[in-house]
């Protein structure tokens, strides 16, 4: 089976061709880049790379969020695109899990977390490749004092911090996490990729939609553009009250 996978949920984007386990290709953008102009010559990179035409895809996949409301809405749209052209199925996937799958093998648990502003994080557990927790959004305090609980009760457990948010805690938190030989403030194109691959072939297509209108975003909170509006909202309402 041959998997498409691409990532805009941070600054950088991703896109990864694999067969089966085998990464045939992987292009990342590094640095902050405009997501509706590298996204498509990446894929055309990989494809041509990886000796495959977009024909011969089998599954699409993409991260779904948490992350840029604006790069994951621009790569569901463009995944959902694809598998819809090709009649091929699609697959969403947590950026907070690719940001975890790399680190499965560490003894111990596994914070992905990604900065959401304003001393908040999206965030999720993991431990030996299994989730502990949903995709939240948290703030800081709230998760270190989890993270304390946690070691406490499992004896003293080793902590690894991945993603973006990690510089963050480490600044802010008195918690002692381990250190990462290669911190990962990107998503991994292959992790994705691996993530959607292990989930088709569990459910074997059966167990669940794969088709496009199933993709959505995960956003976890609203957007900007929406706390605005409810805020503008709700302050409206509090000066007619007061009238």
């Amino acid at each position: 089976m041959k998997i498409l996978a691409v990532d805009a949920s941070t600054d950088h984007g991703a896109v990864a061709i694999c067969e089966d386990q085998t990464l045939l290709a992987e292009y990342t953008t590094e640095g902050k880049k405009n997501h509706s102009e590298t996204l498509l010559p990446l894929i055309q990179q990989v494809l041509s790379e990886g000796q495959t035409t977009i024909e011969e895809v089998d599954l699409f996949a993409c991260s779904v969020g948490p992350g840029s409301f604006t790069g994951v809405r621009m790569a569901v749209s463009l995944v959902k695109g694809l598998a819809f052209g090709s009649g091929k199925p699609c697959v969403g996937v947590s950026s907070l899990a690719a940001l975890a799958y790399p680190y499965a093998s560490k003894n111990g648990l596994v914070c992905a977390m990604m900065d959401a502003r304003r001393g908040n994080m999206y965030n999720a557990l993991f431990q030996q490749g299994k989730r502990i927790t949903d995709d939240r959004f948290i703030d800081l305090p709230a998760l270190e004092k989890e993270l304390a609980d946690r070691r406490q009760k499992e004896k003293d457990i080793p902590i690894y911090l991945v993603g973006d948010g990690a510089a963050i805690a480490k600044e802010a938190w008195t918690l002692h996490t381990e250190p990462l030989l290669v911190p990962a403030s990107y998503i991994s194109g292959y992790s994705v990729a691996m993530i959607a691959w292990e989930r088709y072939q569990k459910c074997g297509g059966e167990n669940g939609s794969w088709d496009e209108e199933n993709l959505r975003p995960e956003y976890l909170r609203p957007s900007q553009a929406e706390r605005e509006r409810l805020a503008a909202k709700e302050q409206l309402g509090q000066n007619k009250e007061n009238q």
